[in-house]
């Protein structure tokens, strides 16, 4: 049982669900032809073509069962066999063949990070003093459960195991980086560690690693509760905030004061203070950060930004231009075989498609689209407004 986040109103109890798995389609629609080449062989688009929006398949005769893989399901509507037999929305509506948004929870004050298990959804509730907690599919009525109350200004969430771990910006002078065991709403956290702002977190089998950017530094806290303190990975940084880990590195971005002073770093989980290295410099705002085998990924969050790429050992200095003339990309979240950016000033979610080099509109008309998490069904994101919203779209 939890407690339904309200932000001043009254609260009532919301049990947790279970998520329907489902198959992998596409969404959306693909933007215009603008795509150029570029210097590695990729392509980049640019954010300025024709932009459909989210529409159905071109006109023609109805599809026939057998078109519909044999089902007798009409594919156009149904939100159980959409665009395919057995493609469920996941709650959500089903329009010319192609899944919609679904609410999976509202009234939110200015939510951002979000943390994903294997049943349940973490939202960090960084004007509403909470972390918030609905299951995959949606909270009821799409009403958040408060899973931890009190805390200030709690902006990314990751989920190791079976405990939550989540960072507070505290405001500039009294950030903490804190940790509960999951399954229960509310639960009792602990704080592991005290801060100045920290930006942001990610707990990984390595331990939690965060951003300060008060301190201009990187830590990492020992596993499960930071025992001994945090340890001090790379220091000097100007502005550090985005961040990614795999099992023998750590990539992250340094913002910058200026306009064109951002970097992105990396080194070595197991000698990081002296194997810290520029991949690239001289960006404009690199923000958020994610990874996949072979790239980093990051956005340039200006108002006529970038979704940038370098592989993992490099690129010479010169990353790749995926996506340009994006409006103010904020979030970054990668799986086999998209990219996906939520996009504030412009208010679009997008997949880029990593063999094809093409780009889809997720969904649009978003209210400050701002972080984005990915699992195998769906995708997810948060609308940062004082009456905020997390969304889902199925894949």
């Amino acid at each position: 049982m939890g407690r339904a986040l309200s932000f001043g109103a009254s609260c009532v109890a919301i049990p947790l669900a279970v998520l329907v798995s489902c198959s992998l389609a596409e969404n959306g629609v693909v933007a215009g032809d603008a795509s150029t080449s570029t210097a590695d062989g990729s392509q980049s688009v640019d954010q300025t073509a024709p932009d459909a929006g989210i529409e159905g398949p071109p006109p023609g005769d109805s599809p026939t069962p057998a078109d519909r893989g044999g089902c007798d399901a009409d594919t156009e509507t149904d939100p159980s066999n959409c665009g395919a037999c057995g493609h469920s929305c996941l709650g959500g509506a089903c329009d010319a063949g192609r899944c919609q948004p679904v609410v999976v929870a509202e009234s939110l004050n200015t939510p951002q990070g979000i943390g994903l298990d294997p049943t349940d959804v973490y939202v960090g509730a960084f004007g509403g003093a909470a972390v918030a907690v609905c299951p995959l599919e949606g909270c009821s009525d799409a009403a958040p459960v408060a899973f931890a109350t009190g805390q200030n200004q709690p902006n990314s969430v990751s989920i190791l195991g079976k405990a939550a771990y989540w960072s507070c910006s505290g405001n500039e002078v009294d950030a903490t980086v804190n940790m509960c065991a999951t399954g229960t709403a509310p639960c009792s956290p602990t704080t592991i560690h005290y801060g100045t702002y920290i930006a942001r977190s990610v707990a990984t089998s390595s331990g939690v690693y965060f951003t300060d950017q008060v301190v201009g530094s990187l830590y990492v806290c020992p596993l499960p509760d930071c025992a001994g303190g945090a340890q001090v990975l790379a220091s000097g940084l100007n502005v550090p905030f985005g961040l990614a880990v795999n099992a023998t590195d750590i990539y992250w971005a340094s913002m910058g004061i200026s306009t064109m002073d951002g970097v992105l770093d990396t080194c070595s989980l197991s000698h990081c203070s002296s194997s810290t290295r520029a991949l690239v410099t001289g960006r404009p705002s690199p923000k958020d950060v994610a990874i996949d085998t072979e790239y980093v990924y990051w956005t340039e969050s200006v108002a006529d930004g970038s979704l940038m790429r370098c592989n993992l050992s490099g690129c010479g200095g010169t990353p790749t231009t995926l996506v340009a003339h994006l409006d103010t990309p904020e979030g970054v979240a990668v799986d086999d075989e998209r990219v996906y950016v939520a996009s504030s000033g412009a208010g679009t979610v997008i997949a880029y498609d990593k063999e094809h080099a093409t780009v889809t509109t997720i969904a649009q008309n978003q209210t400050d689209a701002w972080s984005v998490a990915v699992n195998g069904t769906a995708i997810y994101w948060t609308n940062r407004a004082t009456s905020g919203q997390l969304m889902m779209i199925a894949k």
